[in-house]
Formats: structure tokens, sequence, C-alpha cells
């Protein structure tokens, strides 16, 4: 699944909205992949395919979960979000400092929370991706955080 199908075994949909059945899948993984200003339906909507003690593995630019002042860090509502909406937290590895991983899984025993607006997600700040310089082919980009 993804956004635009660019080999004819990806299915374009919105992540918000995939055709899978409801806990028709053991696994779902989000590399650098919530993008979107309403990334937290993108969650719910892996809840809702999720099987209960399914894995959910989210890997994210480190950047994109500190505010302005670099000491702030809105990890703990981003995860905090997450167990709202039905998730446990299995394991955090910041120890890259460009990127952190989530494992969580679904619970076996928290009844979702049927709609991402009744969740406050935290904003993550936007990346943008950029040419690395004027000598670089048109395949060679750089992530720039802002």
């Amino acid at each position: 699944l993804d956004l635009v199908a660019r080999t004819p075994d990806v299915i374009a949909c919105n992540m918000a909205n995939t055709p899978l059945e409801d806990t028709s899948v053991n696994a779902v993984v989000f590399c650098l992949a919530l993008m979107g200003t309403d990334y937290g339906s993108f969650l719910v909507e892996a809840h809702r395919v999720l099987q209960p003690m399914g894995a959910l593995w989210i890997a994210e630019v480190r950047s994109r979960l500190e505010q302005e002042n670099k000491d702030v860090d809105v990890t703990k509502d981003f995860l905090a979000a997450l167990k709202r909406v039905g998730f446990e937290v299995v394991r955090q590895d910041s120890s890259n400092k460009m990127f952190v991983v989530f494992e969580l899984k679904k619970s076996a025993d928290k009844k979702p929370v049927l709609t991402p607006a009744t969740i406050v997600w935290p904003d993550l700040k936007a990346c943008l991706y950029k040419k690395a310089d004027e000598a670089s082919s048109a395949r060679d980009y750089v992530l720039l955080h802002t």
C-alpha cells in the first residue's frame, strides 16, 4: 500500500482508508511515512486492520519530534496518543542520532478509539527534501529538517 502505485504490486490508497479488512494483518510498518497532517488517522487505521497483539513499527526522523526549542520533545505526547488508540509500547530505540524507532503492539483488551478526531495528536515538524547540490543527479536527495 502506498499513496502512489509505482509498480503493479502496490495498491494506491490513502493510509487513512485502506482496502484491508478489519483485523486482517499481523504487522504494520510506517517508515518515514507519517508525513500527512492527518497522520493520526493513519495510525487509527493501522489499529483497525491489525489483529489483536499485532505489531506496529514506526521509524521517524528524530527532529520531527522536536519543537523549535530543541529541548522540547513531543515523543511523550505522541506515545500517549498511540496508547489512547489502543497500542502498547514494546520498545523505543533512540540510539541513532537521526532516527527514532517505535515498536508497539495492538492491545488485546482495549477497545479502539474510533475516530482520530477524538485524540489530540501532537504536531510533528515537517521535513523538506532537496537536491544535495547542483552537481547531483536527479535521484540524489538530502533530507533537510525545518
